[in-house]
């Protein structure tokens, strides 16, 4: 055994540890929900059965799998096998577990037991003293030992070695399935053939059928903080209250083989079976199977509930699954819409909830249950709602795609069309302003008219015009966005809010307004344009939104707009927006909504309007491709996980690099490379990165979501460099808590002062003798190849300076089709002739003479801000290339990199 000092250390540490992490499961799922009701997420992997599966201190996933140790981290999955790490017995993981050290153990069917301490790997086997290789469970206990069942016995691992109990020692069986420590520290085993059995300073008890225990196959055990004991096995679930001595059988799960048994946080037990997917136990009421469409698993292998209160499974075929709670709720098909595309939303006056469909009409929602529906057979002109608006009680206008314009009066529809005036039966978007006067968007132009129960002919606008939306400022101003831009009605004309020729490259979806001077306008495809107080700026993704389709802009009343677009929902707050006016660099963080939060599509309604409602209570309901979402802003909780960061691996030349320690790279250091995550498993794939290579890089270089999580540098000089990433939450913060490597290049002796001492004084004794015998040498070699030539001094010296004139000057190597013939022509000289000049007088053939100008040319067109707009195949052919491949050629020879690369280093950003 230990000695009392060295447990009160790790015990100490273990706890330290804990303090610097998130308590698992703080927010686990809501009991009172029904289990269908959860969001579930399934990912299929290189391996879709789990056999185990762990969540570390440091944050990742660990899986076992048939074929080898998965790690995860939300968004990649990499696979330890004996391929890659020798140490592993063999790939069949069966047991997983992490001890107050931090060390992971990995058991395994055959292989034995592998320990994994500070990226080190260590095998243990039946050498070694541990009774069987074949590994079933594992757990530790607070003194630090480690517990192992396998085929053949109990073991103990400690300083002492491997300590073993088996049959002799009073155990019932010998096939260990499952271990459980509970709060007392009494080890706790399931054994396949003989029972439960509870270990404690070595003394054995066994619990079987005299003690309740009717099915000796126990195939999982756990322990809850009240200290009671629970059973699966192949027939039924059992309990053991600390304050009882006799097992009990859990009502209803008869026949039920029971493979997994969890408790979260919120003292909810989760129970996987083999047979019959997740079952819940909350409140002293069991309910399940889970039945939901995306949720083909029965047979439950394993489960977790990781440090943000996420429950995973997994499953024997079907992959890795995550169960995490909603954050919105839905109106779709299963109540009541007669199909799932919807295009618009609208509350009226009385209270009373419509929702416009693409094809199937008009459906009246209450208690988020369909009670009517309206359309053609009922008195619609058309089905295809494209536009709602209710300006007094009773009264609903319904505008249609094909059908013009509907008025609902209680039970009575009448219709306007192109008949009493309308620009177009397409109705788009309707508005009644402050004065009375109606306006009714179409495809074709904007009318103008007193109200349209009065037949006056209407005064058509901004003709020929897609109307898009309408919005009314608290002031009274009005705007109209079309597909041809954004236009503001001053002095009864609509006029341009920006320059023509600007703005009518905007197509505008979407206006948000809180005066003339202050307004929003989301484009389709243009990202968000802001206007405040004669200031204009454009905001895309490349300023961090994430997507640059708005569909719709409303504010909740707690100063934080939210927007629609194909990506789902997004929320920024206002004053962030409007701060981006004065300050320029800013990256937004917005909270993002989609199918992960429990949207029932993030493809949100873009044909519509209104796009997006927001009820008297407060409520945000938002048209989808399948049905309505609904928000209740102030019920979703802010994100507020400081995701952890981890530079996962380096790369120098395609080699590996060692980051423990002091990093010193080679030089030239061509290619470098950083893989980096961070661990927030709620949302994974909207954590945002900013990296930033100190010694290189001037600013922060952000990073998409939706990017691979790599920093890749080229060519980097000698010196001293530091890489650091930063990472962000779902409209969290950047964590300040940045993880960095520093390394330094090293400077090659021949950059030192005493290379080029050494080297003057090399150089001032070998150039004469060097330079001699080159010179001999090289006017042999001409000699032999031109001795016969007719070619004297003087003519030579007459030629060069014009030659270098033509091509200095002139430029003439611009033309792609100039030949050796055509240039000797220009200089009246005979090309055999001037092709001997070029060989003698420059030492390179007449294509590499030629071809040095062009690729010259080319880097000062990529060093230039003027290049920006030109793509290398455009720069090639105005630098005389004809030929893709004799470029790429050329270029590698006389720069030593490919034009791309090029480009990339010395291009000039304006």
């Amino acid at each position: 055994m230990r000695t009392d000092k060295t447990q009160t250390i790790y015990l100490v540490a273990a706890i330290l540890i804990c303090m610097l992490i998130r308590v698992p499961g703080l927010m686990a799922l809501d009991p009172s929900m029904e289990i269908p009701d959860y969001v579930v997420r399934s990912w299929h992997m290189p391996q879709n059965t789990v056999n185990t599966i762990l969540q570390t201190k440091d944050g990742y996933i660990w899986m076992g799998t048939p074929s080898g140790l998965l790690r995860f981290d939300g968004i990649r999955f990499r696979l330890f096998s004996h391929v890659n790490t020798p140490a592993l017995g063999n790939d069949r993981i069966q047991a997983l577990h992490e001890d107050l050290y931090g060390r992971l153990w990995v058991g395994t069917d055959g292989g034995g037991l592998t320990c994994r301490q500070n990226a080190e790997w260590k095998t243990y086997t039946t050498k070694d003293g541990l009774s069987n290789d074949h590994i079933r469970a594992i757990t530790s206990d607070r003194q630090g030992y480690v517990w192992i069942g396998t085929d053949y016995g109990l073991n103990r691992f400690g300083p002492e070695g491997f300590v073993s109990f088996t049959n002799r020692d009073g155990l019932s069986d010998n096939i260990i399935t499952s271990l459980a420590i509970d709060s007392t520290g009494t080890v706790w085993a399931g054994t396949l053939r003989g029972g439960l059995a509870s270990i404690r300073e070595e003394v054995i008890q066994v619990f079987d059928y005299d003690d309740g225990l009717t099915d000796p196959a126990v195939i999982t055990v756990a322990s809850d903080h009240f200290g009671n004991i629970w059973i699966g096995t192949l027939n039924g679930l059992y309990t053991l209250q600390s304050d009882q001595k006799r097992i009990t059988r859990i009502p209803g799960t008869d026949y039920t083989p029971i493979s997994c048994i969890l408790e979260d946080s919120r003292k909810t037990m989760w129970i996987g079976t083999m047979a019959d997917g997740l079952k819940r136990m909350a409140n002293g009421r069991m309910s399940g199977p889970l039945r939901k469409s995306g949720y083909p698993a029965e047979n439950i292998r394993c489960l977790l509930a990781d440090n943000g209160g996420n429950l995973w499974l997994g499953t024997e075929a079907a992959g890795l699954m995550q169960l995490k709670n909603p954050l919105v709720r839905n109106i779709t098909r299963q109540n009541g819409l007669p199909e799932a595309p919807v295009s618009a939303v609208l509350e009226d006056s009385p209270g009373h909830f419509w929702v416009g469909t693409r094809n199937s009409g008009l459906c009246l929602i209450k208690n988020d249950r369909v009670q009517q529906v309206i359309n053609t057979g009922t008195g619609l002109t058309s089905n295809r709602i494209t536009a709602l608006y209710s300006d007094v009680p009773g009264d609903l206008w319904i505008g249609t795609r094909d059908g013009g314009l509907n008025h609902l009066k209680g039970k009575h529809i009448s219709s306007f069309t192109m008949k009493q005036g309308l620009a177009s039966d397409y109705i788009t978007c309707l508005l009644k302003d402050g004065q009375g006067i109606w306006w009714i968007g179409t495809d074709n132009g904007l009318n103008r008219m007193a109200p349209p129960q009065q037949k006056v002919n209407p005064r058509i606008m901004l003709a020929q015009n897609h109307i898009r939306c309408l919005r009314e400022t608290p002031d009274g101003s009005i705007f109209a966005g079309t597909r041809a831009g954004a236009y503001q009605l001053k002095e009864g004309i609509f006029r341009p809010l920006l320059s023509p020729q600007e703005n009518s490259s905007i197509d505008a979806l979407s206006i948000y307004a809180e005066s003339d001077s202050t307004l929003l306008i989301g484009t389709n495809g243009g990202g968000l344009i802001l206007f405040r107080r004669g200031k204009t700026i454009r905001l895309t993704t490349s300023e961090g939104l994430p997507d640059n389709h708005i569909f719709s802009i409303a504010a909740d009343g707690k100063d934080n707009l939210w927007m629609s677009s194909d990506q789902g929902v997004f929320k920024l707050p206002w004053k962030s927006l409007l701060s981006l006016i004065d300050t320029s660099g800013v990256f937004l963080l917005p909270v993002c909504f989609d199918e992960s939060d429990g949207m029932v599509s993030g493809n949100c309604s873009s044909d519509g309007q209104p796009a997006v409602w927001k009820s008297v209570d407060g409520l945000l309901y938002y048209p989808t491709a399948r049905g309505v979402s609904v928000f209740n802003p102030p019920k979703i909780p802010a994100d507020r996980t400081v995701p952890r960061i981890n530079i996962e691996s380096m790369q120098a030349d395609g080699n590996a690099i060692n980051t423990a320690g002091t990093i010193e790279l080679p030089y030239p250091c061509s290619r470098l490379i950083f893989h980096f995550t961070a661990l927030d498993f709620s949302n994974p794939q909207k954590i945002r990165f900013r990296y930033k290579l100190e010694g290189k890089d001037t600013q922060w270089i952000n990073h998409p979501p939706n990017q691979e999580r790599t920093a890749e540098y080229l060519h980097l000089s000698p010196g001293k460099y530091r890489f650091v990433v930063l990472a962000a939450s779902n409209g969290g913060t950047w964590n300040e808590s940045r993880s960095e490597i520093s390394f330094a290049v090293q400077r090659p002796f021949y950059r030192t002062a005493l290379f080029w001492i050494l080297s003057i004084f090399s150089v001032l004794g070998l150039t004469g003798i060097g330079i001699r015998n080159r010179r001999r040498k090289a006017r042999r070699k001409m000699a032999e190849k031109y001795k016969t030539s007719a070619l004297n001094p003087e003519r030579v010296e007459e030629i060069i300076p014009r030659l270098v004139n033509l091509m200095e000057n002139d430029k003439l190597y611009l033309n792609p089709n100039l030949t050796l013939k055509d240039l000797s022509a220009k200089l009246r000289i005979h090309y055999n002739h001037l092709s001997q000049i070029i060989n003698e007088r420059f030492g390179m053939s007449y294509n590499d003479f030629i071809n040095r100008y062009r690729i010259s040319e080319v880097r000062r067109v990529l060093e230039s801000p003027a290049s920006n707009g030109k793509t290398i195949l455009e720069i090639m052919y105005d630098t005389g290339f004809y030929s893709k491949s004799v470029f790429n050629t050329a270029f590698k020879k006389f720069t030593g990199m490919t034009p791309s690369e090029y480009k990339k280093n010395h291009s000039i950003q304006v």
